[in-house]
């Protein structure tokens, strides 16, 4: 405050700091980093009964943090150049493994991977881009990162909104550069190219409200739109995407016929599960399923689906089902059902991942039933079922038997 010359004789509010986050005195120190992360905040109040108590700053935390080797926001915070924030990137599946390993809850890990991979994306949006462009552009991620569902790395779901009128020289290398780097951090390129070098997902915004009315008005690309529905904002600019979505939701209006084709794709895959309640495997897979196409995705495309429809702006599923159930859309017990399923097989497909990485394979979507317990096919198989309700919710709720 001196540097910046306020007169002592001034008001001290003038220069006081308001709505501060506080968290409980038996919090754990793993999520007081999580929260100073998610808000880009050093000090955080401590209460107990709620009376402060003290104020943990975030040097003392990470000082004390660091000697934990498996910390990697510690490296993220500390790192100064793109060579620092690999290591740091790296280091994420020993981590991941650390925390598995010690019984953390799924839900947990998903929050605290994806802060994580957040904020190594937006240092390294700021090492690459020119400040100009930082300014003058949202760079956002999308799909299971942009929900906050990603734990292991996956392919690239990301894009790049640009102020109308903004000129940045040079943007082409610089997207490119942006994409090479995160190929070389681990993050495979998207098969369907939704990144930040194809000219599609580094437009203008009024280049992104133009998509928007082809997806919702001439039903085009259903899969693109549902994608960018989980767009986050992780540097620059956040009030871009905003933009995008408000012109989004006014374009929805009570289009049920949209609705009707967003949410058919909920019903693409088959659930690998044959009415005498046995394991449906691909044979040519080494007898395994793929748990994504089966369980997972008819839930996320699902829910996403209901979210979109009741203009529910949160982003991850479980979040979601929450909300739907507060409008009344899911009964409580069935939102539990929903949820429980939905942690379940992440859970379980991310125990194959781990352990086709141990046996130096390529980790995917596959898990093969004959090496779970009894305990684990028991759920799986509860679990699927519960996919099957909600495909008949679904079906029932948007009449996908009246489109074609």
């Amino acid at each position: 405050m001196v540097l910046q010359r306020y007169s002592i004789d001034n008001p001290i509010a003038h220069i006081a700091s308001y709505d501060l986050i506080s968290l409980g005195r038996d919090d754990f120190l793993l999520h007081a980093l999580l929260v100073m992360l998610r808000n880009s905040i050093k000090h955080l109040l401590i209460e107990q009964d709620h009376e402060i108590i003290g104020v943990l700053e975030q040097i003392d935390l990470l000082s004390y943090l660091s000697n934990h080797t498996r910390l990697v926001a510690v490296q993220i915070d500390r790192a100064q150049n793109k060579a620092q924030l690999k290591m740091a990137s790296q280091n994420m599946t020993n981590m991941i493994k650390a925390f598995n390993a010690n019984g953390m809850k799924i839900k947990y890990l998903m929050q605290w991977m994806t802060e994580l991979n957040q904020q190594v994306l937006k240092k390294l949006y700021a090492f690459i881009a020119p400040p100009a462009l930082l300014e003058n552009s949202c760079f956002i991620v999308m799909g299971s990162e942009g929900r906050g569902e990603q734990i292991l790395k996956t392919d690239q779901d990301n894009a790049i909104i640009l102020r109308d009128g903004f000129v940045c020289q040079d943007l082409d290398k610089i997207t490119q550069e942006l994409t090479d780097t995160l190929i070389d951090f681990g993050y495979p390129t998207c098969p369907g190219k939704i990144m930040v070098n194809n000219k599609n997902w580094c437009r203008f915004l009024k280049g992104f409200k133009d998509q928007i009315f082809q997806w919702v008005i001439e039903f085009k690309s259903p899969l693109e739109l549902a994608i960018f529905c989980d767009a986050k904002a992780v540097a620059g600019e956040v009030t871009l995407l905003d933009e995008a979505r408000k012109y989004l939701y006014a374009r929805l209006q009570d289009n049920q016929a949209f609705f009707s084709h967003f949410a058919k794709p909920t019903l693409s895959f088959e659930t690998p599960l044959s009415l005498f309640a046995t394991f449906i495997v691909d044979k040519s897979y080494a007898n395994q399923l793929d748990i994504k196409k089966g369980g997972i995705f008819p839930l996320v495309h699902g829910v996403r689906s209901l979210a979109l429809e009741h203009k529910i702006i949160q982003l991850g599923t479980i979040e979601r089902i929450k909300h739907l159930t507060e409008k009344g859309i899911f009964e409580k017990a069935f939102a539990t059902d929903l949820i429980e399923a939905f942690g379940f097989m992440i859970s379980l497909r991310l125990q194959f991942e781990l352990e086709k990485m141990k046996e130096g394979e390529v980790y995917d979507n596959y898990i093969k039933p004959s090496q779970l317990n009894k305990l684990e096919r028991d759920l799986l198989k509860d679990s699927l079922k519960i996919v099957n309700d909600f495909k008949r919710f679904i079906h029932y709720h948007f009449k996908l038997d009246r489109i074609g």
